[in-house]
């Protein structure tokens, strides 16, 4: 627990203040006998939430800081009777200095370590939450934002009800029982939607309840046709789909435009070596008997010209005979490529004899019937899936509902015990009711008053430091100045009888009872007043106010 608070900036008439000591239970910060304001009551248990890793001093008390300048607060911590020393900046609130007994620093640590070295020193073990996470909500202190008396659930006035809920939840322990069905019946939600939006990018199929019964007919048909055609081929259908029919129909195809292929080649080829047969012919001869009818032909121009027609076949021979070459090397790579295709043929045994005809139209029929058959799937799935994600919310609900009812009794049962306790059980006690997981209310039956309100926050956060981990609560004074003497007075006994700290202000000491003031002064840890006796040693809100040593 906490047992010391100093800071060189704690004065009182100009001295430095000695350590404040703290101990187990009530821990009391007592006002001026006038009730006076802006002494320090609020700032200080500021600076105990500050001690306890939280930065509303550093974001909320900006006059302290402007007027304080910055400063550091030194605290210990006693554990198993191991005394932990400490400070921390309003210049480097994100870290703590671990210190000897001197509070000279030894370690420094980021927030987050300290914080977990608090969680585990208070022996707190509650999964899925944090130091902060429990104690910071019942830390009720002016400028704070949980002070709603209506609302104590509430860290701050607009968090969200179901968070608020899921944090109570976490300090009784129950959520942990939960976290497992809820985790998932998101990955059920998140399946469900992202199956949906990739149905919306036309991903996966997706159809309506009217379609999906045509398609059922539709597949019931197909489903004959198919057996039909296997029987007209005697079962040579069997054991292949469409992509395999579609494959064997692909290669006789090809085969065809192979065969077409190379008969044009061939055509080629013939009609090259028919081109290159030799033909005898004596054209001299023919010469001469032409000069018999026409004496006057120039005879020697004539086998000229037939000279150069033998040239040009010899030059042509050449090439003829290479362009031949190529067509028979065309040819007899055809050949062999059709020769490979048709032992693929042959290797498929009976689904070789079946015609491309039979294999297209199998195909055909095939791809719609599996087009079908995966839009009724998908179908399927989305159904599947909205009813597992309507189960697990369902069964999540029910859970959700089964830990509130439980949750929710435990405090009212508890807060009624410590009401009886205020009121000598003639009092209607505060009741917490919260139907689901996202909303609650908080109230006393039949009584609405402004002090009713206030003392049933301060009867619910008892119930709940009585009932879990939680180690600390602080009460600030205009809380409490809202209820009644008597009441009052048994608040402070019931104060009284905790082992755990309890940090409250309060105003005017001796406007109570005399009961209620002794035990005050019992409790007492700091009195504050005006003139010099602030908790800093001055007011800055006055006119003409100075900071004491200054001139």
């Amino acid at each position: 627990m906490l047992i010391e608070v100093r800071c060189d900036e704690f004065k009182s008439h100009g001295e430095i203040r000695p350590p404040i000591k703290l101990h187990k239970g009530l821990n009391t910060v007592i006002g001026s006998k006038t009730g006076s304001n802006s002494i320090g009551k609020s700032t200080f248990l500021m600076i105990l939430d500050f001690i306890f890793g939280g930065d509303d001093y550093i974001k909320k008390s900006t006059d302290v800081l402007k007027n304080v300048g910055t400063h550091k607060i030194y605290f210990t911590f006693e554990f198993s009777g191991i005394m932990y020393y400490f400070y921390r900046s309003t210049d480097n609130h994100q870290e703590v200095v671990q210190c000897n007994d001197n509070y000279m620093p030894v370690e420094t640590m980021p927030i987050g370590a300290y914080h977990d070295f608090l969680f585990n020193h208070y022996g707190i073990d509650l999964p899925l939450t944090s130091f902060r996470g429990v104690i910071s909500r019942y830390f009720r202190v002016y400028g704070r934002d949980n002070l709603s008396e209506k609302k104590p659930l509430n860290i701050v006035p607009n968090e969200k009800t179901e968070d608020a809920i899921r944090e109570l939840m976490k300090l009784f322990n129950l959520y942990s029982t939960l976290a497992d069905l809820l985790k998932v019946y998101k990955n059920s939600k998140n399946e469900h939607s992202t199956f949906k939006k990739a149905q919306s990018f036309d991903f996966i199929p997706r159809i309506t309840k009217r379609k999906y019964k045509q398609n059922e007919k539709r597949i019931h048909e197909l489903e004959k046709e198919l057996a039909s055609m296997a029987d007209e081929n005697n079962n040579a259908l069997l054991g292949i789909d469409s992509q395999e029919a579609e494959e064997i129909s692909s290669i006789k195809g090809y085969i065809t435009i192979l065969k077409r292929q190379r008969s044009r080649l061939m055509s080629q080829l013939n009609a090259m070596r028919a081109d290159l047969r030799p033909e005898i012919k004596q054209y001299g001869a023919d010469f001469s008997k032409l000069a018999n009818f026409f004496p006057d032909t120039n005879l020697r121009k004539l086998e000229e010209i037939q000279q150069f027609h033998k040239n040009i076949s010899g030059i042509l021979q050449s090439e003829f005979e290479e362009n031949q070459a190529k067509l028979q090397s065309m040819i007899d790579l055809t050949t062999n490529d059709i020769n490979s295709l048709e032992k693929q043929i042959i290797e498929l045994g009976d689904t070789a004899k079946l015609s491309k005809v039979v294999l297209d139209k199998y195909s055909a029929i095939d791809n719609e019937l599996k087009t079908l058959i995966a839009e009724n799937n998908s179908y399927d799935k989305l159904n599947t899936l909205k009813t597992t994600e309507k189960s697990y919310k369902e069964n999540l609900e029910n859970l959700q509902q089964e830990l509130l009812i439980e949750l929710q009794n435990e405090i009212n049962i508890q807060m009624e015990k410590i009401n009886d306790k205020i009121y000598d059980g003639e009092k209607k006690a505060p009741i917490l009711n919260i139907p689901n997981a996202s909303n609650y209310t908080f109230m006393t039956p039949d009584d609405s008053g402004t002090g009713t309100n206030y003392k049933g926050m301060i009867v619910f956060d008892l119930s709940v430091l009585r009932l879990t981990p939680l180690p600390a609560v602080a009460h600030d004074s205009f809380i409490l100045k809202q209820i009644g003497d008597t009441p009052f007075e048994n608040i402070l006994k019931i104060y009284s009888s905790y082992e755990k700290q309890i940090f409250i202000t309060i105003d005017k000491e001796d406007s109570y009872s005399e009961k209620a003031q002794e035990m005050m002064e019992n409790t007492s840890v700091l009195y504050l007043s005006e003139g010099g006796n602030e908790l800093f040693g001055w007011a800055w809100n006055e006119k003409n106010a100075k900071r004491p040593g200054l001139n």
